[in-house]
Parts: structure tokens; sequence; C-alpha cells
């Protein structure tokens, strides 16, 4: 069970940084264009998918500590991280659209970069553990 722990610990961190550094790099951008609501959503989008995909991964590394408690224990802590979760996507969308100084499609494409950069990091992993197995 430490292996697989140790092997999602590295997953999330490698998706986390690539996203962080991608953050920055667009914050950076906005220091060039100040008035462009194109790269001041995206890095919204951005942070929020970032904070979001960091507060699930800090909910399922203490559900596997709460799970010593009981199940409904464990799916009861990760259901708070959930709707935690989507009140800040809600809470930043309000503020994006009330504000009007950031561009809605490119904080939807920030929101759903790093659940894609995920997906994407993973098939990357299976077929190089495929090509691997092959050899």
């Amino acid at each position: 069970m430490g292996f697989k722990e140790l092997e999602f610990e590295v997953f999330a961190r490698r998706i986390l940084l690539r996203a962080g550094w991608l953050l920055v790099a667009l914050l950076l951008l906005l220091t060039f264009y100040p008035h462009s609501s194109l790269w001041a959503g995206a890095a919204l989008g951005l942070g929020v998918g970032w904070l979001s995909a960091f507060f699930l991964w800090l909910r399922l590394t203490r559900s596997v500590q709460i799970m010593a408690w009981g199940m409904d224990k464990a799916r009861l802590f990760l259901n708070m991280g959930f709707l935690g979760r989507w009140g800040m996507l809600f809470a930043a969308l309000l503020f994006a659209v009330h504000t009007g100084w950031f561009d809605l499609r490119a904080f939807l494409v920030g929101i759903l970069f790093v659940p894609l950069l995920g997906v994407a990091e993973a098939i990357r992993v299976l077929r190089h553990s495929r090509v691997e197995a092959e050899v």
C-alpha cells in the first residue's frame, strides 16, 4: 500500500509542479501585458484549477489516514472537499463575470488545463510502462 501512495504522490507532485510553473509564466506574462483579459482569464482559471487540484491531493492523502476510522468518515471528508472546490470555482467565476476583467473562455481553458495535464501525464506514463514491458 505504501508503494502505491508513493506512486500517487510522485504523479500528483509532477502535475502540480508543471501547472505551477505555467502559472508563474502566465503571471510574468501579465506583467508585460497588464490589460490583456485573455492572459488574465487564463491565469485566474489556471490558478483556480491548480488550487482545486492541490486541495484534492490533500484530501486524498488525508482520506487514506482517515480510512482507519471508517469508510463513512473518509467519504464525508472527501465530499466536504468536493463542495469546497466547487464553491471556490463558482466564486472565481462570479468574480470574473462581475468585474469583466477576465476573458471567460480563457478562464475555462485555464480551469480545465490541470485535469487535462493529469490525463496527458497518465497516458504518457502508461505508454512508457508498456514500452518497458515489451522490451
